[in-house]
């Protein structure tokens, strides 16, 4: 908890024409139901929000920190749009379903000086 994270983020264009990608970051809790096989999103916390044009081909690395402030986070997930970004009101699983890309890190936040 509060300790600030590093890791890298990549993003490859092969469109064949220039493409502004948006990432976006957020912090979830999710659950899963095995008995219906449905996950659940029970707290969700954007982060950070960032855009770059690349060229055809083009590929580039984005070194990304970031700190989690709560123990209740269990995953982190990314999203890239290509051009189209959805407004701030669609949120949660449909905002992940409306990214172009997404991927997702499964993460543990322990509080300081626990053991690891």
């Amino acid at each position: 908890v509060g300790e600030e994270q590093s890791l890298i983020i990549g993003i490859g264009n092969h469109e064949y024409r220039n493409v502004t990608y948006t990432v976006e970051t957020i912090l979830l809790n999710m659950t899963f139901d095995p008995a219906t096989n449905t996950s659940f999103i029970n707290a969700y916390q954007p982060l950070d929000t960032f855009s770059a044009t690349l060229a055809h081909n083009e590929t580039r690395e984005f070194p990304y920190s970031f700190t989690v402030a709560s123990q209740e986070y269990n995953r982190l997930q990314f999203l890239l749009f290509n051009e189209t970004v959805p407004s701030a009101a669609v949120t949660r699983q449909d905002r992940i379903n409306a990214s172009y890309r997404d991927l997702h890190l499964w993460i543990t936040v322990r509080a300081p000086g626990a053991p690891a």
